[in-house]
């Protein structure tokens, strides 16, 4: 395949997302580290001195298949910035997530939609179905988010997020060492720690912005639209950029209609896939006066009594939510190798672990015995394909499991007995898998 072409990266239109630029690779790494040892005080070593080259992988999760576009930023000559900037970026996120924890308290609104995983998800629909309150969700994808945010207008949201974390920490300097960061206000002369004011930041994120080239081939590009997927910068600028724009709206919607604000309280985000729960269609209703027109959010699911978020399949049944773990790759026309391989040369206990994760990410992910029953069935069926032949070692494993994480499994289960009789046995049952 020729990826450039693919890309439609032939010319030099400003509208495209990437443009074919005129200077080598040699010039544009000497540029780099030049730039990197004179404004940001980086040396950049030997093996760094490379541009990313870009690659892509299938979405074979839709229908018709659909590519995606990675940078892979592993060794380059902005690694050692970019990895800086992640760590401010990092800790600019934890203290925004903690303020707002801390205004949720006070005022009963969320403004801060944003989860790492899927846990606070199943806390929520767990308690709205404890309560018999199950009355809607609704899935949404940004189709185009890497590649369609203007550069400028990214900028200008990370700068006043700069600001306001600067703002409200009482310090005037950030150290950043080894992945971490935090503040300080003169650190001491003699350390390892780099330190950056509140300009060099900007400059530096305006500066990874502003070269963001990689090669496909012996063709050099930019992209001068969006975030380059891959790079270590992209999902914690990703996420402020969207939060920017949701906290906004939150803010204006608090104080014109508090009793539509309180109906966000269950709508979380992961990056580009957002769910709104019992939300009376006032988010989607509103999606254009929350997000820049740039951005292309699309309904996922069909309806509102059922969808599928992160790794979890929702269904609304009797004004519950009924969970159960959901993966993508069941859908391919193909078989997936998804666990280690039982007579490989690692040791048995990695496979086993593997196995036991598995299944406790199962028994975390379902609400339902008969789902439970029926996807445990189906890994211990793959466990099988997959020459698992110890039959003392499985049933050591799975006790141990039992016991430790009795509280997950003793919802399907009344006694460790059973939860090993079904198990041991579903290994020569028909599950459809």
């Amino acid at each position: 395949m020729n990826l450039a072409k693919e890309l439609g990266i032939t010319t030099s239109n400003p509208e495209q997302t990437y443009l074919k630029v005129n200077k080598t690779k040699d010039q544009i790494i000497q540029k780099h580290i030049k730039e990197a040892k004179k404004t940001f005080k980086i040396n950049i070593s030997e093996p760094m001195n490379v541009l990313p080259i870009m690659y892509w992988t299938p979405k074979m999760h839709k229908t018709p298949s659909k590519a995606r576009y990675i940078v892979a930023a592993a060794k380059c000559t902005n690694k050692e910035l970019a990895k800086d900037i992640t760590s401010v970026l990092k800790m600019f996120y934890r203290q925004i997530e903690n303020y707002n924890a801390k205004m949720h308290k006070m005022s009963y609104i969320k403004n801060f939609w944003v989860v790492k995983n899927k846990d606070p998800v199943i806390e929520g629909l767990n308690y709205l179905s404890n309560k018999d309150k199950a009355k809607s969700i609704a899935t949404y994808d940004f189709s185009t988010l890497y590649t369609k945010i203007p550069h400028n207008k990214l900028l200008s949201v990370l700068n006043e997020i700069t600001d306001f974390c600067f703002s409200g920490c009482g310090y005037s300097k950030i150290w950043i060492e080894k992945g971490n960061a935090g503040w300080c206000h003169n650190p001491k002369t003699k350390t390892n720690k780099r330190i950056m004011d509140k300009a060099q930041i900007k400059n530096a994120i305006t500066y990874l912005l502003d070269n963001c080239y990689f090669t496909v081939g012996d063709n050099v590009f930019k992209q001068v639209i969006g975030i380059p997927m891959g790079t270590d910068p992209a999902p914690f600028m990703a996420n402020l950029f969207l939060y920017y724009y949701e906290n906004k709206f939150m803010r204006e919607l608090k104080q014109n209609d508090r009793k539509s604000a309180y109906k966000f309280s269950y709508v979380w985000r992961f990056i580009d896939d957002l769910s709104a729960v019992n939300n009376d269609n006032i988010f989607e209703n509103n999606i254009p006066n929350i997000y820049p027109p740039e951005l292309e959010l699309k309904k996922e699911n069909n309806g509102y009594m059922n969808a599928s978020f992160l790794d979890l399949e929702i269904n609304i049944m009797n004004k519950k939510f009924s969970l159960k773990l959901y993966d993508k790759r069941d859908d391919f026309g193909f078989s997936i190798v998804r666990m280690p391989h039982a007579s490989n040369n690692m040791p048995s206990t990695i496979f086993f672990s593997s196995f036991c994760s598995e299944m406790l990410r199962i028994g975390r992910c379902t609400t339902g015995q008969d789902d439970f029953k029926q996807s445990s069935g189906q890994l211990m069926k793959r466990m099988q394909r997959q020459n698992e032949n110890k039959n003392k070692q499985t049933k050591n494993c799975l006790s141990k499991l039992y016991k430790k994480q009795h509280q997950v499994f003793s919802v399907f289960f009344d006694s460790e007995d059973e939860f090993l009789e079904h198990l041991l046995s579903s290994r020569h049952r028909d599950f459809n898998n």
